[in-house]
């Protein structure tokens, strides 16, 4: 099969939509920019977009993944600007409580329900974690010495994010059993980004080469390929892949608006 791009824009997106996560069955969420470059998180269940606004929120929503239970996680923004965590489940809202910050973004979720994401502590230094059942886990890639964040996990429990070295330099990681593996896509001059990964080991995200432009990827076990949608004009990020080898992200067109799109038969 030849690789087939389709653009996916959510109908109230003037102003930019952006894929985030996707499941088995195809269902995707992310967030869309209306006037005023306002995000709106959402979530398009066979076909039928839907908003998805934590009732805590009061500056804005924000949906990162979504598993083929149709759980969806993302974060919310209080008064303050504290961002929370949390699950949405048929309607039903659950704030994820961080024992090891006051705040809390969540970013992915597996079938087993368990929640990636990054906090910052009293020093605003940058932590990922992983919250199962109620049990909270630091992620700190031993490199990121200027901080780590998980994004991705798979129904293996391996998860997928990046770290910061003494430059500043993003680099993406695959952690296993404790096991940090970097990522870095040989292109990637500038920096690696590694948001995803499925049950076949197959990881997507992008790099920045030495121009300082972005394009996606998916690597597996090593092996790279670049994925650059063909209308894009302002770079291409692979953020999502399900087990059926959909990838899912955004492309910026000439006027840096953003546009969701959907690639298949490239894995």
């Amino acid at each position: 099969m030849a690789p087939h791009y389709v653009t996916i824009d959510a109908p109230l997106g003037i102003d930019g939509t952006e894929l985030r996560g996707i499941n088995d069955f195809g269902e995707f969420v992310g967030e869309y920019y209306g006037p005023g470059d306002v995000g709106q998180g959402f979530a398009d269940i066979r076909g039928q977009f839907a908003a998805i606004n934590d009732p805590l929120a009061v500056k804005g929503t924000d949906v990162w993944g979504v598993n083929n239970r149709g759980e969806v996680v993302g974060t919310y923004y209080e008064a303050s600007g504290r961002a929370q965590g949390f699950v949405e489940d048929n309607g039903v809202y659950t704030t994820i409580s961080n024992p090891l910050a006051a705040n809390c973004i969540a970013l992915g979720v597996n079938d087993e329900g368990a929640v990636v994401g990054k906090y910052y502590d009293a020093a605003g230094a940058e932590h990922g974690f992983v919250d199962l059942n109620g049990r909270f886990a630091a992620i700190n890639d031993p490199l990121g010495v200027e901080g780590s964040e998980a994004i991705g996990i798979n129904d293996f429990g391996e998860i997928v994010g990046n770290y910061h070295d003494a430059n500043g330099v993003e680099h993406g990681y695959v952690e296993r059993c404790g096991r940090f593996t970097s990522v870095n896509d040989p292109l990637g001059a500038k920096g690696t980004v590694a948001v995803g990964l499925n049950n076949r080991d197959e990881i997507v995200g992008y790099y920045i080469d030495s121009s300082g432009h972005q394009h996606g990827f998916v690597d597996f076990h090593g092996h790279f390929a670049t994925i650059d949608d063909p209308v894009a004009a302002r770079g291409t990020e692979a953020i999502g892949v399900n087990d059926r080898g959909t990838i899912i992200g955004h492309y910026g067109d000439s006027s840096k608006v953003a546009h969701g799109f959907r690639l298949t038969g490239f894995v």
